[in-house]
């Protein structure tokens, strides 16, 4: 599991660090999204006064057979063993936005993904990079307050 967790204070920083991105390794299709999605819920240091942004910048949808029918090392769900939906029910506990930036808009299993996680989760904003110039990329683009 690749998992970087990074603290951003500007528009340009934010910017700046999608711009490095890389993506390597694996062997499945699938990652193991829920992991990272529960660490960073639940392992944060959250400031309690502040507006909480969990950007998720994928390629793939998660382990499960229920997001893909492809080859899956953990076709029952995140190794982790802990479900997408408990994980979402948290960061709504903790009224944590959610936004999704895609790396392709066309993968059929990543907007399976992004259904199923609006149904738990509820509505949410979602960006495909292969859509936008992300040089120009702004966090109001993605979200408006």
């Amino acid at each position: 599991m690749l998992l970087m967790l990074v603290h951003f204070n500007t528009h340009k920083k934010t910017i700046q660090f999608i711009d490095t991105i890389t993506a390597d390794g694996g062997g499945d299709g699938p990652e193991a999204v829920v992991d990272g999605l529960n660490y960073a819920v639940n392992n944060l240091a959250w400031d309690p006064s502040s507006k909480k942004f969990l950007i998720h910048i994928l390629d793939a949808p998660p382990h499960g057979s229920e997001f893909s029918s492809g080859f899956d090392d953990y076709p029952k769900g995140c190794p982790c063993g802990i479900s997408y939906a408990s994980v979402l029910t948290r960061m709504k506990e903790q009224d944590i936005t959610y936004i999704v930036i895609t790396c392709q808009n066309s993968d059929q299993a990543l907007q399976k993904m992004i259904t199923i996680y609006k149904n738990h989760y509820g509505n949410f904003n979602t960006v495909s990079l292969s859509t936008v110039s992300y040089t120009h990329l702004t966090l109001p683009t993605i979200y408006s307050v």
